[in-house]
């Protein structure tokens, strides 16, 4: 199957959008609480879950052509990757200044929502076209 289907134009469009917004939002409150702008390493938060996620839909757009494909442990161990990046680059980042706040909980986590969300519903689309 091709990429060209109208779903798969939603989610390389919408997704960057939300993104966007999201990230706009971010910076507003960091702004509006007089917190560094772009700190807690928010800008490399963004782009990593943003191009993990693209990632993994090429990954999972190229295994669903094969016969047999297991796409659900392709994304299960795609996921289990991002948090093993999580927790061996980006936790040691944020625990530099020695003190872990909600901003930068926020900074990662608030982009990984949106990217989990839309990768989720696009192995559901994969899914229900295989069916």
């Amino acid at each position: 199957m091709k990429m060209s289907s109208k779903r798969n134009k939603l989610f390389f469009v919408g997704l960057p959008i939300a993104l966007v917004i999201a990230f706009s939002i971010h910076v507003y409150l960091h702004s509006a609480y007089n917190y560094d702008l772009f700190g807690n390493f928010i800008i490399a938060s963004y782009l990593f879950n943003f191009g993990f996620v693209l990632l993994e839909v090429r990954l999972l757009n190229l295994r669903r052509m094969k016969e047999g494909a297991n796409l659900g442990n392709v994304y299960l161990s795609m996921s289990m990757l991002k948090f093993l990046v999580f927790f061996a680059v980006f936790l040691p980042l944020f625990k530099l200044d020695g003190v872990q706040d909600r901003f930068e909980y926020f900074g990662f986590f608030v982009p990984y929502a949106i990217c989990l969300v839309a990768g989720t519903a696009f192995l559901i689309h994969i899914l229900k076209q295989s069916d």
